[in-house]
């Protein structure tokens, strides 16, 4: 089989809707049909009408990604017809997670297999092509978003030319494409690194208000609880009658200075305002439209310009299933004694869900934009949720084809827009250790461990006379703090920050863990020399005695919370004077305090210094506030919630899992693990935790001032349980109780 990639010809100067399609005849019993499909920019696939596969995965400019399926049973005896609507784009500012060529692009490969033998379906100059004249795009002020449509009365086509672009040097027996002497094809394919995924059942959207308001009629719906989904419309109205269909993430309030505020999620008597628009224009008759790309709401309004007839809006949820993709069981779960808490965990798997498609982003309604320091946290949670890793190795992946020239991450990809942000290449280094400690996959780690080091590299260069971290390039941005400039401590721009410095010794440290456990020894051990000097020098110049604390950096005198916890978790400070470091640090005042961002980092250094049980549940309360206010997905932050629903404060998740249950692999690829429940004045906890083939559940009550905990697995684990109280026991079991 040899399929081509072919494109249509003459080809719009604008993003347009193109379909391809073939017309093919069956005449013997199907006993398989498989395909392999890629486009230029996003496709979706149809055969005899029904939808089998959307696509490319998004890669980057570096490698583009085919589906392959099995789609037999989509055939019949007689004629069938392949259909495959392609958008294609034509600006790198519009839709920038998506990379594209100069023109529209099908490679399609089917080998059919009947009765009476195998046949190849494959994409070539007798497909046809059209272009839909009546569905035209618009973008929204954050680049990276999928385009929004305008569709204007019935479908209209205008027929093109089908053309060759060319035919790709791709083999069952040589699966990269590449072309005569190493050169490399403008599109180089490799089949999908992540599992097949699909809208899940369409339902028809709840009306729970109509209204008249300045002559424009207002159909309100609600999801019932904040969803990603493709969305569908039947409706029928006057011919030229307007209807926008406006997403929002939750209803606002307007306040007595006119201005937009957000209380109540679900307000009734809310205000539901957004940049976030498809546009029907009705024909008359009866009309259905699916919208190409998915959109994140949990209401819609339907503005409009006269009542129409009837409409109908659907939604069927569109998101990467975690669970369905877990073996062996592998599938978290979480229930305990205060429903807050179990509410919590639910709300952190509708979040996690709704920001992972294929990419992990870092917010499902704005950038939409796979940040690695977004990520690295979400990929800690999703391995809470579920044993599958394929998404966390696909992030990865990503990153490493990010590295620039100089060693550093890009802060976001796959993107055309290059974004350097310092702090991400420390969290690429962070994210690919934890990818280790939970799968134990050393071959794929040590294929990274000199991405590492182009990395630790970069960060060596950078080191001032005093032997601190000063970034030569790049935006230093480390959180949003209200008393701090731009993301920084104040006077910070041309600063050695305490922070950074830490940062990059706890970058050092998990990759000297790397390469140990990859057999790169020499390696491992120049990265803890490095790491110590690092520390060495920031307690000499970053410690201020007399307040107990670490400064912001020399010459700047302020105090964080930042700085604290990275000396705990880079190992400047240690036992019982990290413990009394955590408490300074949380009773002084004058502490500036990390965002809602990074608590996950202020919960780990609490665990490192033994104080845990001390803030925890303190801690965890400032999510309550949402509930209160009936969000089904966590906010961006308490005191700037733009964002309604942002992977990185899933926080909840991970806690109830690895602390509140207590199951912590202590050796790569669970080979040992710790169980060590925190019971943060709960009564009972239960749940299931993944581990890489399976699963651990975990049982434990306290009354009466008596602990019993009770952990059974699905395979023999060397475990270290220790309880509340101090009771210990190491077993190698698959069962085991145990009461203090």
């Amino acid at each position: 089989m040899k399929a081509k990639w072919i494109t249509a010809s003459p080809v719009s100067d604008q993003a347009a809707l193109y379909v391809f399609s073939k017309r093919f005849t069956v005449t013997a019993p199907v006993t398989d049909f498989t395909v392999r499909i890629s486009a230029d920019t996003r496709y979706r696939l149809f055969i005899n009408g029904r939808e089998l596969s959307r696509g490319p995965c998004q890669g980057g400019e570096q490698v583009r990604y085919y589906e392959e399926l099995s789609c037999g049973d989509a055939l019949i005896c007689g004629e069938n017809e392949i259909t495959v609507q392609v958008l294609h784009l034509v600006s790198p500012y519009f839709y920038t997670t998506a990379y594209h060529e100069d023109k529209p692009a099908l490679w399609f490969e089917g080998r059919l297999s009947t009765a009476d033998g195998v046949t190849a379906i494959c994409s070539d100059e007798t497909f046809t092509v059209r272009r839909r004249d009546d569905i035209t795009f618009t973008g929204r002020s954050f680049w990276s978003i999928p385009p929004f449509e305008v569709v204007r009365g019935e479908p209209a086509y205008t027929e093109l030319a089908c053309r060759v672009l060319y035919v790709p040097q791709i083999t069952p027996e040589q699966p990269l494409s590449a072309l005569a002497w190493g050169s490399r094809e403008k599109y180089t394919l490799e089949k999908r690194p992540i599992p097949l995924f699909h809208p899940q059942e369409k339902r028809e959207l709840k009306v729970v208000r109509t209204f008249t308001d300045d002559d424009r009629y207002n159909i309100i719906l609600d999801a019932g609880s904040y969803t990603t989904a493709m969305v569908s419309c039947d409706f029928q109205a006057d011919a030229g009658t307007e209807l926008r269909l406006i997403y929002a993430e939750c209803v606002q309030l307007r306040g007595d200075d006119g201005r937009l505020y957000k209380d109540m999620r679900d307000d009734p008597d809310g205000i539901i305002v957004s940049d976030a628009v498809d546009t029907l224009f009705a024909s008359g008759n009866a009309q259905t439209h699916s919208f190409f790309q998915h959109r994140a709401f949990r209401f819609i309004r339907v503005e409009c310009s006269s009542p129409p007839r009837y409409c109908h809006v659907f939604a069927a949820r569109y998101t990467y299933d975690f669970e369905q993709n877990a073996t062996n069981g592998g599938v978290g779960s979480f229930e305990c004694s205060d429903e807050r808490y179990m509410q919590m965990w639910n709300v952190s798997r509708n979040t996690l869900e709704c920001t992972t498609h294929e990419l992990m982003v870092d917010c499902a309604f704005y950038e939409q934009q796979e940040y690695v320091g977004d990520v690295r946290f979400e990929a800690n949670y999703a391995w809470r949720l579920s044993n599958d890793s394929a998404m966390q190795r696909k992030v990865l992946i990503d990153t490493v084809q990010s590295q620039q020239a100089d060693g550093q991450i890009r802060g976001n990809y796959p993107n055309y827009i290059v974004q350097i942000l310092n702090v991400c290449s420390y969290y690429f280094i962070y994210l690919l250790r934890e990818y280790l400690r939970f799968t134990g996959d050393t071959d794929f780690a040590r294929q990274l461990t000199g991405v590492c080091d182009r990395v630790l590299g970069y960060y060596e260069q950078s080191l001032t006379a005093q032997g601190l971290v000063l970034p030569r390039r790049g935006c230093r941005f480390l959180d949003w703090v209200a008393s701090w400039d731009k993301g920084l401590p104040n006077n910070a721009q041309d600063t050695p920050l305490t922070v950074e410095s830490l940062m990059y010794a706890a970058a050092l440290n998990d990759a000297a863990e790397i390469c140990s456990a990859c057999g790169r020894h020499g390696l491992a051990e120049e990265y803890r020399e490095r790491a110590g000097r690092l520390i060495a020098a920031v307690n000499a110049l970053c410690y201020d005695t007399e307040a107990g604390l670490y400064i912001d950096g020399p010459g700047l005198p302020g105090l964080s919370e930042h700085a604290n916890v990275w000396a705990i978790l880079a190992g400047a400070v240690t036992g019982d004077a990290a413990r009394d470091l955590a408490q300074r640090m949380m009773t002084r005042p004058d502490v500036a305090r990390c965002s809602f961002s990074k608590h996950y980092d202020t919960l780990r250094a609490f665990e490192k210094a033994g104080c845990y049980d001390l803030y925890a549940a303190e801690i965890l309360s400032q999510w309550e506030d949402m509930l209160d206010r009936h969000c089904t997905t966590w906010c961006e932050s308490l005191s700037f919630p733009r964002s309604e629903c942002h992977g990185w404060s899933c926080i909840p998740m991970y806690e109830m899992s690895a602390m509140v249950l207590g199951v912590y692999p202590t050796e790569n690829g669970f080979g040992k693990v710790r169980i060590r429940p925190h019971t943060l004045g709960l009564g009972h906890a239960r749940g299931r935790v993944p581990m890489p083939c399976g699963w651990i559940d975990v049982d434990w009550r306290k009354a009466d001032g008596i602990f019993s905990l009770e952990v059974s697995s699905s395979r023999p684990v060397e475990m270290e349980i220790i309880c509340p109280g101090g009771r210990k026991a190491c077993v190698l079991t698959d069962h085991y109780a145990i009461t203090e």
